[in-house]
């Protein structure tokens, strides 16, 4: 027991110190015969993101960053080299809890890795908040990645909605995929994720927009809806202002929900846009069932429709009134 816990603690201070070395100093940027553009996943917690990653992995031949590669987070491209995860990759079961996925090949959402290079809090970052030394080891990890498992890189970790700026900055081919879903159901999802993972319903939990702390004042429902809503303002402001809209897919869960082909053709349209014909991996459901039941108490969800009707209107009245 005692040399497991030793073994652990020298693997993590491997992985914070001397692996992140090893890919600075062996893996410098060098030319690339495909400098496949990067994916990011962007959007609210619990919007579908996870079963879309599932299913992306399995009809595609992508590169991300799997349950096994980021127990090796200092490096990834050393468990792709030693392991192979992707190579023998297995068709999903497209279960989770909470965003994580059972089995070595699995998605991960690996913050570890992430935190290598962005801050933990406050974690909506601009340009001026990352440092250039951070960013180009966050290139190196991203270029040497991709030219191990020779194929494009895609991540689910929806933190990355916080970061647009300075991943389209520093990694200027990159792709981003927008998930949207009926804010209700979104809403109760996020609600029930907090009950299951803190016990309580009014504790902050996932994905801290820039409005968070005056957000974390307001009731449960009122934190939940604002959560999603400011998410999905930043997004659309952050794309706007930046110029991102033709690198950018939008995905809505229900549509994907009813008919996987229709976002998976549209997607495989999207990505030859951008130079990128995609290669087809397993055959995946054509359908999932959108899960319809109510999850947390009935006076909380009659709250909850209020609360987005509400804001939903307010919404579109400030944009009329903008327009």
């Amino acid at each position: 027991m005692l040399i497991r816990k030793l073994f652990r603690r020298a693997f993590l201070v491997s992985n914070h110190v001397i692996t992140p070395l090893w890919e600075s100093v062996f893996l410098q940027d060098r030319p690339c015969e495909k400098a496949y553009p990067p994916i990011f996943l962007l959007g609210p917690p619990r919007s579908g993101s996870t079963v879309i990653m599932q299913v992306l992995t399995d009809a595609f031949k992508l590169g991300y960053l799997s349950n096994r590669h980021c127990a090796w987070f200092g490096a990834p491209v050393l468990a792709e080299k030693l392991f192979h995860p992707l190579t023998e990759k297995s068709v999903s079961d497209y279960t989770s809890k909470h965003g994580r996925t059972e089995g070595l090949d699995a998605p991960s959402e690996c913050g570890a890795w992430w935190y290598r290079f962005f801050r933990r809090d406050p974690a909506y970052v601009t340009l001026g908040d990352v440092s250039d030394r951070k960013m180009m080891a966050f290139r190196r990890s991203l270029m040497s990645f991709s030219q191990s498992v020779g194929l494009p890189l895609i991540f689910k970790n929806l933190y990355a909605t916080l970061r647009i700026e300075p991943i389209a900055h520093h990694v200027p081919n990159a792709l981003f995929v927008v998930i949207e879903r009926d804010w209700v159901d979104n809403a109760q999802s996020i609600l029930k994720g907090r009950n299951d993972a803190l016990g309580r319903y009014d504790q902050w939990w996932s994905v801290p927009p820039p409005d968070v702390d005056a957000l974390s004042k307001l009731p449960p429902v009122q934190q939940v809806v604002g959560q999603i809503q400011s998410i999905h303002e930043l997004v659309v402001r952050d794309i706007v202002r930046l110029g991102l809209e033709d690198r950018t897919f939008r995905i809505r869960y229900e549509d994907f929900c009813e008919d996987v082909q229709g976002t998976l053709a549209a997607f495989e349209a999207f990505m030859k846009h951008h130079g990128v014909e995609l290669e087809h991996r397993f055959d995946v459901p054509s359908q999932f069932s959108i899960p319809r039941s109510i999850k947390i108490p009935e006076s909380m969800y009659e709250e909850l429709k209020i609360e987005v009707t509400k804001r939903k209107r307010r919404a579109d009245a400030g944009g009329e009134n903008s327009a």
